[in-house]
C-alpha cells in the first residue's frame, strides 16, 4: 500500500479562528479526497491558535494554526488505494485563501516492502 503525505505552509490566510468552520472543511476535504472521516479533535492555546485534527479510516489531515500571524500548518496524510490527498488540499485551501502557500509532498513507499526490507537488514553490531 502506498501513502501520498503532503505539508502545506499556509501564509495570509482567512479563516482561522474559524474552529467549526476548520473542522467542516477538513471533513469535507477528506470526502473530496475519497476517504472516511472517522473522528476530530482540536485544543485551542488562549490568545493564539488551535490545532485540529480530522481522523481518518486512512490516517489524518492535521491543521495548526496562529491566526495573530495569519498562518497555518497543514499536514494530510492518507494511505487509502482510492484515496486523493491532493483533494482535501484543494478544498482546504479554498476555504483559507492563503495569499501564499509553500507544498512538500512525499511519497510513502509500499508498505508491505518497508517491513520486508526492514526485516531482512541483518542485525546491527
Amino acid at each position: 500500500m502506498r501513502g501520498d503525505h503532503i505539508l502545506v505552509d499556509v501564509f495570509g490566510a482567512n479563516r482561522l479562528r474559524d474552529e467549526d468552520g476548520l473542522l467542516d472543511v477538513m471533513k469535507a476535504g477528506l470526502d473530496a479526497a475519497g476517504a472516511r472521516s472517522i473522528g476530530k479533535h482540536s485544543v485551542s492555546y488562549p490568545g493564539h491558535g488551535t490545532t485540529l485534527i480530522v481522523f481518518a479510516a486512512e490516517s489524518h489531515v492535521l491543521l495548526t494554526t496562529w491566526p495573530e500571524y495569519d498562518t497555518a500548518f497543514l499536514d494530510v496524510f492518507l494511505c487509502g488505494r482510492n484515496c486523493e490527498a491532493e483533494r482535501a488540499i484543494e478544498v482546504i485551501l479554498r476555504f483559507l485563501a492563503p495569499q501564499r502557500e509553500v507544498v512538500r509532498h512525499s511519497i510513502r513507499r509500499d508498505l508491505p516492502a518497508v517491513k520486508q526490507a526492514a526485516w531482512a537488514r541483518p542485525p546491527s553490531e
